[in-house]
């Protein structure tokens, strides 16, 4: 039953992984390619996500590292692993996708807000849940004004296209939050389903070192044991909690998040000058997620250098 559950639960993480980090980082679907294509790439990606999760959520249970220390920390472990293993956009531009990709993308906007501020928010006053979600659909849709700069076209299209890829996709993410509302606590499975994934996500790893061998590709592997190295020092030997639970109607308000993020992109995509609003974003969020990282393993840092050491000294 253990097992069942963390399988569970790490498809639902997959599944909230996809929605925040592609769909609302693409905004729209490929173009040219029919529905039922899209549908079935983003089924493989939401598998995918839900590999890369069950790494970060093995260590979550493992350690006991809970609330918003194992979600960034988490976080960063699912952004290592499809980043920096299962493709290899975290070694381009280096080393500033080692900062962008896991630690301010995944870690702190996917896994910080779309998953558990989403989560805190829902579970609290109505009017905390209604400004996270404006807040979040203004700022996604900000960042999707980027992509008129790489894809002109979308001037002409509107919101539409938007609102229903947006729309489909978080409808997916507030079922696999109304999930984990029902799968938890969660418990530790048995040794060989707990780290499956991550040996998997190792595997994968090698495959692609061997295919493509370079030296920066050993950042993936060096961040990842930091950041669980990290996660043990800083985990209370408790059993983690994914946050509180909420009632579904509370969680179905979160399909205004795209109902705002469209909007706003188009806006910008019939801008008469494109705003390179990645960027924005970039210098806004690759400083906040490294910063925060960097202090999390300096606590952990600290807790290691604290602990009273062990006498060699006979008793």
């Amino acid at each position: 039953m253990h097992s069942l559950r963390f399988l569970a639960a790490s498809l639902s993480l997959g599944v909230i992984g996809f929605y925040g980090s592609e769909a609302l980082f693409w905004t729209v679907p490929p173009a040219g390619l029919p529905a039922l294509q899209v549908a079935g790439q983003a089924l493989l990606t939401v598998l995918v996500y839900a590999l890369c999760a069950a790494t970060g959520l093995s260590v979550v249970l493992a350690s006991g590292c809970g609330g918003w220390r194992g979600v960034i920390l988490g976080g960063a472990l699912m952004g290592i692993s499809v980043e920096g293993a299962v493709v290899s956009t975290m070694y381009d531009a280096f080393p500033v996708q080692l900062v962008w990709t896991p630690l301010a993308w995944h870690s702190l906007l996917t896994a910080g807000i779309v998953f558990a501020a989403s989560r805190w928010a829902a579970a609290g006053p109505l009017w905390r849940q209604i400004a996270v979600l404006v807040l979040s659909g203004l700022g996604f849709g900000f960042w999707g004004g980027y992509w008129v700069t790489e894809r002109p076209g979308l001037a002409l299209t509107g919101p539409l296209p938007s609102l229903v890829y947006l729309g489909a996709a978080a409808a997916l993410a507030v079922a696999a939050q109304i999930a984990l509302d029902r799968l938890q606590p969660l418990r530790l499975p048995p040794r060989p389903v707990l780290w499956a994934a991550p040996m998997l996500v190792l595997l994968i790893w090698l495959v692609q070192s061997a295919l493509a061998p370079a030296p920066q590709r050993l950042a993936g592997p060096v961040m990842a044991l930091v950041t669980a190295w990290s996660m043990f020092r800083l985990g209370r030997g408790q059993v983690a909690s994914l946050g509180p639970a909420a009632p579904a109607w509370r969680h179905a308000l979160g399909m205004a998040l795209p109902l705002i993020a469209a909007p706003v992109a188009a806006a910008l995509w019939s801008s008469e000058e494109p705003i390179p609003t990645n960027l924005i974003v970039l210098a806004i969020t690759a400083p906040a997620g490294l910063g925060l990282w960097l202090w999390l393993l300096w606590r952990a840092y600290r807790s290691a250098a604290s602990a009273p050491r062990k006498s060699s000294a006979p008793s």
